[in-house]
């Protein structure tokens, strides 16, 4: 138990196995030198100020600065930038031409581009007609009043110039509605286009199956105490199954997800009490001890809900941990804790399994996003002797597979 604390704790809180997803792509440099390798994906909320890439698996990472780039892509992303020329209107000046690495959003007969400047978002845009130009929105302060400058909109209608297919007055200054009107540009000029936007990760919905064994025990070795019975007990799991369902985000490239399961397990339990007696014929004047062994048998069907976080060795590996809240729910029609006298079974007197509300942790590996194996320390059910409670925790080893 103390060996999943530690590692659940250096997986949470230092993350010693994590590193980004290494994906194929390619980078060209400012001398004009394309190299096809694997860069580290660390899918980017702003431009990157530099990217880091192996040449192979094997190889040593290379990080090299932004300027010393001029264009990268990583296949099957949305991630396809490149430094450009980009014309800069000016209110009553000649354009102004600047540099910038841009991102692209969509490529087609009109093609729209990002990028983040100064914290602040900017799109430009490029046509047969046109070279890249900056889409112009400014918010304007006067008289304690924000005023938003939205030639953009007047951009897009003097270069598109099809007013009855796109209603210019509703676009926004954002990614998703400009968007929606460069794509109906393309489709109304019959344009092939490659939407960038369609490789952003989303949130997925994955199903599991898992089976594995479990094992507790309690060993309560509190003899001083006359308020209770003494219980030592001994548990072997027969089976334990069940599946899970877990919805990953897409944010952090996919490494949180919650997580709900239905996990079925048998048990059958064999153990001793340490029954505390009075006097007796034998003992008249003092207290003895008397040991009763016991058995029971019973099914749980454990509901959890939780959290988990993934960490990436590679991409064919990685490591997880999870914690959840978990509802132990007694299946057994007979939960009742029964022992031997002379050949006849009789039950102990105020003592049962009980259902519970506990937790459970857990650390594991991954292999492809398929193939798994995990343990698991599990505080749940409860069985009462004679009427005192003691928690049953479990340690379980569970292996599993991903439809």
């Amino acid at each position: 138990m103390r060996v999943i604390f530690v590692l659940f704790f250096l997986i949470w809180s230092q993350q010693i196995f994590a590193q980004a997803i290494l994906q194929k792509g390619y980078i060209i440099f400012t001398n004009g030198k394309k190299q096809e390798c694997l860069i580290q994906n660390n899918n980017w909320v702003k431009m990157p100020n530099s990217i880091s890439y192996k040449l192979s698996e094997e190889n040593q990472l290379i990080t090299k600065d932004i300027n010393l780039i001029q264009e990268f892509e990583i296949y099957n992303t949305s991630w396809k930038c490149f430094v450009a020329e980009v014309e800069i209107p000016q209110t009553g000046k000649p354009n102004k031409i600047e540099k910038k690495m841009l991102k692209c959003l969509l490529l087609g007969e009109a093609s729209l581009y990002t990028a983040l400047v100064n914290e602040e978002k900017q799109f430009f845009f490029k046509t047969k007609e046109s070279k890249i130009v900056q889409l112009v929105y400014r918010e304007v302060t006067k008289n304690d009043k924000i005023f938003a400058y939205e030639y953009y909109k007047q951009q897009l209608l003097n270069s598109f110039k099809c007013p009855d297919i796109i209603n210019f007055k509703v676009i926004s200054y954002s990614a998703s509605s400009l968007l929606r009107a460069f794509k109906k540009y393309n489709d109304y000029k019959k344009s092939e286009y490659l939407n960038y936007t369609k490789f952003k990760p989303k949130n997925t919905i994955n199903t599991s199956l898992f089976g594995g064994r479990s094992l507790f025990s309690i060993n309560d070795k509190n003899i001083d105490s006359s308020s209770k019975d003494v219980l030592a007990l001994d548990a072997n799991n027969i089976f334990t199954i069940g599946v899970d369902f877990e919805y990953a985000f897409s944010f952090d490239r996919g490494k949180w997800a919650l997580y709900s399961e239905l996990q079925y397990g048998y048990y059958k339990c064999e153990g001793s009490l340490l029954e505390r007696t009075g006097a007796s014929p034998s003992n008249p004047g003092g207290y003895g001890l008397q040991i009763i062994p016991f058995s029971c048998d019973f099914s749980v069907l454990r509901i959890p809900v939780g959290l988990r976080y993934y960490s990436f060795i590679n991409s064919n590996h990685k490591i997880f941990c999870n914690v959840a809240l978990s509802y132990g729910m007694l299946l057994s029609d007979n939960k009742n804790i029964s022992f031997d006298s002379a050949g006849k079974k009789e039950y102990i007197r105020n003592s049962q399994i009980e259902s519970n509300l506990g937790f459970h942790l857990g650390i594991g590996y991954n292999y492809r996003s398929k193939y798994g194996v995990e343990i698991r320390y599990i505080c749940g059910n409860k069985i009462k002797i004679r009427n005192f409670g003691r928690n049953c925790t479990c340690l379980q080893l569970l292996f599993r597979y991903k439809f």
